[in-house]
């Protein structure tokens, strides 16, 4: 299933709904689905906030289906290009959030959720693909 949605806060929920129900509509249990709304949350208000210019529309193209045995959601915007943050957790180890760099920690957290987190800028389009597995591949 794929949607298009306007790259703005308005859309957020909307967007969020629309992967929730196609999730589970591909084979992902809905506790896990929470998990998934989660991270999407952190890349759906990445897109709105940072992608574009401030004042100029964007779009975000979503996409949700199954594959091997994993549930597979794709985030596509024509923005500027994204930057992923570099690091791992070890960049996340402050002591307190004052310490803690700027920028990076929500992208870094919303991979923690999933089973597989990636990026890659193709044809002046960002696309973050996010993956979780469903029930019937069992535990690894």
């Amino acid at each position: 299933m794929t949607r298009d949605f306007p790259a703005g806060l308005e859309s957020l929920y909307e967007a969020l709904e629309f992967v929730r129900h196609a999730a589970i509509e591909a084979g992902l249990d809905p506790r896990d689905a929470q998990g998934l709304e989660l991270a999407l949350e952190e890349i759906l208000v990445n897109v709105c906030n940072y992608a574009y210019e401030p004042g100029q529309e964007g779009l975000m193209r979503i996409r949700v289906g199954a594959e091997e045995g994993r549930v597979v959601v794709e985030v596509e915007d024509w923005g500027r290009e994204f930057t992923p943050p570099r690091g791992g957790p070890a960049a996340h180890e402050a002591t307190c959030v004052d310490e803690a760099p700027i920028g990076g920690l929500g992208v870094f957290l919303a991979g923690q959720m999933l089973d597989e987190l990636t990026y890659r800028r193709e044809e002046q389009r960002n696309i973050v693909r996010m993956t979780m597995r469903t029930p019937s591949c069992g535990a690894v």
